[in-house]
């Protein structure tokens, strides 16, 4: 099949078209690495102001913290005791202890 001036001609064009895709690709890879970059800024940013804000709370009302510390601390050991309790044996800790006289 003999190549037509038409066939030639689409030939020409998609090469400078492919150098110009090329180009939009490369700059659009550019734009979201600066977007990723930016986002990740704001993120840093968002997160020391709520660090910022936590501590300040925590200055100004240290009695309420300390409460809230201790109650989960309580709960944790309740916690822990009803856990200890459902695998009730006779056997316990203490009785694999050496005896000591």
């Amino acid at each position: 099949m003999a190549e037509t001036p038409q066939d030639n001609a689409n030939e020409t064009r998609s090469a400078p078209d492919t150098a110009a895709i090329e180009q939009q690709i490369a700059s659009l890879r550019r734009e979201i690495s600066k977007l990723g970059r930016t986002i990740a800024d704001r993120t840093e940013q968002d997160s020391s102001a709520e660090a910022l804000t936590v501590a300040g709370v925590v200055r100004n009302n240290p009695g309420t913290v300390s409460s809230a510390v201790f109650l989960g601390a309580a709960v944790g050991v309740v916690i822990g005791l009803m856990l200890g309790q459902l695998n009730d044996d006779t056997y316990r800790w203490r009785d694999r202890l050496p005896h000591i006289r």
